[in-house]
C-alpha cells in the first residue's frame, strides 16, 4: 500500500544566557584581518550576475514554453506533465515543464 501524509515538526529554541552575560562569558572570535580585496568583491559580484542571468534565462525559457510559439513543444510538455500527474502525483512537486 501507499503511505501518504506529512510530517509536522515543532522546534523550541532555548538560549543559554550564561554564554553571553554572567561570571564567565564566552568571548567572541577574533575579527578577520582588515585587508580589503577588490578582486574578491568583483568575483562575488560576477557570480551574483551570472546567477541572475541564469534565472532570467530560465524564466525566458519557461515563458517561451507556455506561450504556444512552438505548439509541438508546448503540446508535448503538456502531455508529459498530464501523464506524469496521473501516474506519479507530480502535481505536488511542481510543474514538470519547468524542468524541460
Amino acid at each position: 500500500g501507499e503511505i501518504k501524509g506529512w510530517v509536522e515538526v515543532e522546534l523550541e529554541l532555548e538560549e543559554d544566557m550564561s554564554l553571553i552575560c554572567g561570571p564567565d562569558p564566552t568571548a567572541c572570535p577574533a575579527r578577520p584581518d582588515d585587508s580589503f580585496d577588490v578582486d574578491l568583491i568583483q568575483v562575488h559580484i560576477a557570480r551574483i550576475g551570472a546567477l541572475v542571468e541564469d534565472v532570467k534565462n530560465a524564466v525566458e525559457n519557461y515563458n517561451y514554453l507556455v506561450s504556444w510559439k512552438d505548439p509541438a513543444m508546448t503540446s508535448l510538455s503538456l502531455i508529459i506533465f498530464v501523464l506524469s500527474c496521473i501516474h506519479f502525483d507530480t502535481e505536488y512537486c511542481g510543474s514538470l515543464p519547468v524542468l524541460l
